[in-house]
């Protein structure tokens, strides 16, 4: 597959060099490269950089761009044909509302200590404009439960699925992905007969759209996922709703990979089923890019949102009269520590409505770490 698009790509330039050659420049958008070993991404990065430094030309030479497109083109395949990628993680993790939800679809309070233990293969697809990964893993895990009436333990050997494509991009003035969309779907099948103590299914997906705004880095994100969850919960899962939780990526599993309903305390509602639905519009304030001294510390970029989430977590029946809503906005921050780890915090105030009146509206203030998608 990677050949045959190296070689779609010299046809490419080949063309650019014929007699009569005529077509009209586009701009090339660069690929994201933080994925990459650096002196990897330095090589792409200067031959991408030659290449649209030709195009902004008020006549580009057609041999230039030729010699220049067929170049991306091989140094690309050269470096992504390397696959699939193996791979071995291990965990341990506490959670404090592990328990099946209530009736009126609250967590239950019920401690869970899991050690994990992971192995599978990673297939990444990287065009210069889209990206896709596929993932296939083992996992084997030993969670210990407590209640308020004793303790149990649970076995779990679940397979797991996961496939994502990302089409937005990201650029030097960016606050967000740009022109594009970002999906993903995961599933984890978990059966007795490969040595885990119940049956359980979990399926979750992610789609998400980062459009243009009203002007240059402004972008209207739209996300739109939820996630189910049938058989034993003690080895399946519960997933939580509520909060101003931070982005965990397209194919995540967890209890909180949809969690995010500003207005409301982290962890409100529960259930085995989750639905999401998350709007923003994101606009840039300033660039300062600049620190105090030599601190370790750099503010890159403070940017702002408006924003609406609606979400419902069920565990029977889906009422549409019960869905949660909130809305308002946030004031962000792009910050560098060390002088090479980029990270943002946000802090923003929401109102928030149940639908099912289980909890009052209310307004609330939040901080947050991370960006949340």
């Amino acid at each position: 597959m990677k050949r045959i698009s190296g070689w779609v790509v010299m046809l490419v330039a080949v063309s650019l060099v014929l007699p009569g050659y005529a077509a009209e420049d586009v701009s090339v958008r660069t690929p994201d490269l933080s994925g990459l070993e650096p002196a990897v991404a330095e090589q792409i990065g200067q031959i991408q950089r030659a290449l649209t430094d030709e195009l902004a030309k008020p006549k580009p030479e057609p041999r230039e761009v030729a010699v220049a497109y067929g170049e991306l083109g091989q140094v690309y395949y050269l470096y992504d044909r390397w696959r699939p990628t193996l791979y071995v993680s291990a965990t341990s993790d506490t959670s404090f509302f592990a328990g099946p939800a209530t009736d009126a679809g609250a967590p239950t309070p019920v401690t869970r200590r899991e050690r994990q233990i992971e192995s599978g293969i990673l297939l990444p697809i990287r065009h210069v404009r889209v990206q896709h990964a596929v993932r296939l893993s083992v996992v084997r895990a030993e969670s210990d439960y407590t209640t308020s009436d004793g303790s149990f333990s649970r076995s779990r050997t679940p397979i797991r699925a996961a496939w994502q494509s990302v089409t937005a991009h990201t650029y030097g003035y960016s606050i967000s992905g740009e022109g594009g969309i970002a999906a993903g779907a995961t599933t984890e099948i978990v059966r007795s007969g490969l040595g885990s103590s119940a049956d359980a299914t979990t399926t979750t997906a992610d789609m998400r759209a980062y459009l243009p705004g009203l002007a240059a880095h402004h972008v209207v994100a739209v996300r739109v996922g939820g996630g189910a969850s049938i058989g034993d919960p003690t080895v399946g899962r519960t997933f939580l709703l509520g909060g101003p939780s931070a982005d965990s990526g397209l194919n995540d599993l967890g209890a909180g990979a949809f969690a995010l309903l500003r207005g409301f305390a982290a962890n409100t509602f529960a259930g085995s089923h989750v639905a999401l639905a998350n709007v923003e519009y994101r606009w840039p304030i300033a660039r300062p890019q600049r620190g105090h001294g030599t601190w370790p510390l750099l503010l890159h970029t403070v940017h702002a949102a408006l924003f609406a989430d609606a979400g419902q977590a069920w565990t029977r029946t889906f009422d549409r009269h019960a869905i949660k809503w909130s809305g308002g906005a946030q004031l962000s921050a792009d910050l560098v520590a060390g002088f090479f780890a980029p990270f943002t915090v946000s802090s923003g105030v929401a109102w928030g409505r149940d639908g099912s009146a289980s909890v009052s509206d209310r307004v609330t203030a939040y901080f947050r770490v991370g960006k949340g998608f």
